[in-house]
C-alpha cells in the first residue's frame, strides 16, 4: 500500500486477529525485492495488496503490476493474493487477475469492504462464479494494444539486475515494519490523504453483524418473470406474450403486466376487439385465457400472486420505465437484446452496469440470433443465450419455441410438471367415466 497511515493501521488489526506481519511494502518493487532475497526463508502465506502501487498516473505502471503478479504466481505458487482494487470492473487488468486464478479481488470503488471480510477470504476464498463477471473487458481501456498476454520474464530480469547491483532490499528480520525512502514519492502519486485510527475503524471495521439471507426452498404464490431489454426495440413486449402463450398452454395461469410506458398492451386490445374506435377503460382484458394489465399502478400484487401461476412484467427498457428494479426481485430475470454484432457493446454495457448482481442464473435471450452469434455471446458473457424464431403471431403454439422455453425454465419445471400431472389426473378420471358408461350400456343392451 502507498497509504503508509492506512497500512499501518492494516497491521494492527491483522496482527490482533492472530496474523503475522512480514513487511509493509509502499511499491511493487519492494514487494518484489522482499520474496527474492528471502525465497528460501520466510516467505508470507498471504499477500494484501492495493493496486494504487501502481499509480493511477500511468497505464504502464498498472500493466508493470500485472506483470509482477504474474512472475509472483509462477515462482511462489503457494502465496495467495487479496487484491483490493481501484479500478472497475471492465478494466482488462482485472480480467488478467481472474485469468491467472486470482479470485480473491474487491473493488473498493463500488462496495464498501470490512478487514474482516478481507481475512475470510484467506480461509474461504471467493468462488470463480462471485468474479467471473470481472472477465468481460470495456475494449474502450487501452491495455496491451488490445492483448491481454503477459510478460512475466522481463520483470524477473529487472529484478535480477537489481540483486546483481547489491542493493539494500530491507532490515533485519523480526524488526517492526519500515518504510521505502520512495514514500515520498508514492504518497504524492496516489493523492492519498492521512486516515487516523477513528477513519480506519469506521471504514473498514464492521459495525454489526450481517445479516443473514434466507432464501425459500419453494414458491409460495405466483412465480415473477421480468423480462427488461438492454435499449429500445429488443422484443421485450413479444417475448412476454410468447411465455405467456407457452405457460397457458400447460394449463397454467398466466398475467401479463404492461410495467412501462409504452402503451403497447393498448394497442393490442384495440385490434384484438377490431379497431375501427374501440375505446376500453378496463385495466385488464382476456386473450386465449391470459390476463393482461395495462397498468401497473393500481395493482394489488398480494392478491395477484393468489389468482396466477406465473405473473409476467414486461419491464423494457430502463429509461422507459418507473418499475425497472422489479427486474432484480423476480423469480425469473430476462435480458433481450439485438443479435447483431455492432450492438453487441449495449448488452456488454447493460451487464457491467450491473455487475454487483449476482448474473449466473440471468437468461439472455437474443431474436433471431444464429448459433455463432450464440456461441461468440457465451464466451463474451459467460451466460447461456437463447434464440427466438420467427413468429409473427405471439398467441399461435410453435414447437420450437417450446422446445426453447423449457430449456430455459428447466428450474422451474416442478410448476410445469405439476400442472402436466393435474391434467393427466383429469384425462385419465375422464377415460375412466367413459368406460364405465360404456360397461353401464353393454350390460343394459345384453339384458
Amino acid at each position: 500500500m502507498t497509504n503508509v497511515d492506512l497500512a499501518q493501521s492494516f497491521s494492527k488489526h491483522i496482527k490482533e486477529k492472530d496474523y503475522q506481519v512480514l513487511d509493509v511494502c509502499v511499491s511493487v518493487e519492494d514487494l518484489l525485492q522482499f520474496l527474492m532475497k528471502d525465497e528460501n526463508g520466510n516467505l508470507p502465506d498471504i499477500i494484501l495488496m492495493s493496486t494504487d502501487v501502481a499509480s493511477k498516473l500511468s497505464d504502464k505502471r498498472l500493466e508493470f503490476l500485472a506483470d509482477c503478479i504474474v512472475t509472483i504466481r509462477d515462482r511462489f505458487p503457494k502465496i495467495k493474493f487479496i487484491i483490493l482494487a481501484n479500478e472497475k470492473a471492465g478494466h482488462p487488468f482485472l480480467a488478467e487477475l481472474v485469468s491467472i486464478g486470482i479470485y480473491n479481488i474487491f473493488l473498493t470503488s463500488s462496495k464498501k469492504i470490512s478487514l474482516d471480510e478481507l481475512l475470510d477470504t484467506a480461509e474461504n476464498p471467493l468462488t470463480f462464479s462471485e468474479i467471473k463477471f470481472l472477465r468481460v473487458v470495456n475494449k474502450e481501456i487501452p491495455w496491451r494494444r488490445g492483448s491481454l498476454q503477459t510478460q512475466p520474464n522481463e520483470v524477473q530480469i529487472n529484478i535480477t539486475k537489481k540483486y546483481e547491483n547489491g542493493e539494500q532490499l530491507r532490515e533485519e528480520p523480526n524488526r517492526k515494519p519500515t518504510l521505502s525512502p520512495k514514500i515520498g514519492e508514492f504518497r504524492e502519486a496516489s493523492l492519498l490523504t492521512h486516515i487516523d485510527e477513528e477513519d480506519f475503524l469506521q471504514e473498514y471495521l464492521p459495525t454489526k453483524e450481517k445479516e443473514k439471507v434466507v432464501i425459500q426452498d419453494k414458491i409460495i404464490g405466483a412465480v415473477f418473470v421480468g423480462i427488461v431489454g438492454v435499449e429500445k426495440n429488443t422484443g421485450s413486449t413479444h417475448l412476454s406474450l410468447l411465455l405467456a402463450n407457452f405457460l397457458n398452454n400447460r394449463g397454467l395461469r398466466v398475467a401479463v403486466i404492461e410495467a412501462n410506458n409504452s402503451n403497447d398492451l393498448f394497442s393490442i386490445e384495440y385490434v384484438y376487439e377490431g379497431g375501427r374506435g374501440y375505446t376500453s377503460k378496463k385495466e385488464m382484458f382476456n386473450i386465449d385465457g391470459i390476463d393482461h394489465y395495462k397498468s401497473i399502478g393500481k395493482l394489488n400484487f398480494s392478491e395477484l400472486v393468489h389468482q396466477y401461476d406465473f405473473i409476467i412484467l414486461d419491464i423494457g427498457q430502463k429509461e422507459n420505465t418507473q418499475y425497472f428494479e422489479e427486474f432484480f426481485r423476480a423469480h425469473i430475470k430476462i435480458v433481450t437484446s439485438h443479435a447483431s454484432e455492432w450492438k453487441r457493446d449495449k448488452l456488454m454495457d447493460f451487464l457491467l452496469s450491473y455487475q454487483e448482481y449476482d448474473q449466473q442464473n440471468w437468461h439472455l435471450v437474443l431474436p433471431f440470433a444464429d448459433s455463432q452469434t450464440l456461441e461468440d455471446i457465451e464466451k463474451e458473457t459467460l451466460l447461456f443465450p437463447y434464440s427466438i424464431p420467427t413468429h409473427s403471431d405471439p398467441y399461435q403454439r410453435s414447437e420450437e419455441l417450446n422446445m426453447v422455453f423449457e430449456d430455459m425454465l428447466q428450474e422451474n419445471l416442478p410448476t410445469l410438471k405439476g400442472a402436466a400431472k393435474q391434467s393427466a389426473v383429469w384425462l385419465y378420471g375422464g377415460l375412466s367415466i367413459l368406460v364405465l358408461v360404456f360397461i353401464i350400456i353393454a350390460i343394459t343392451f345384453f339384458k
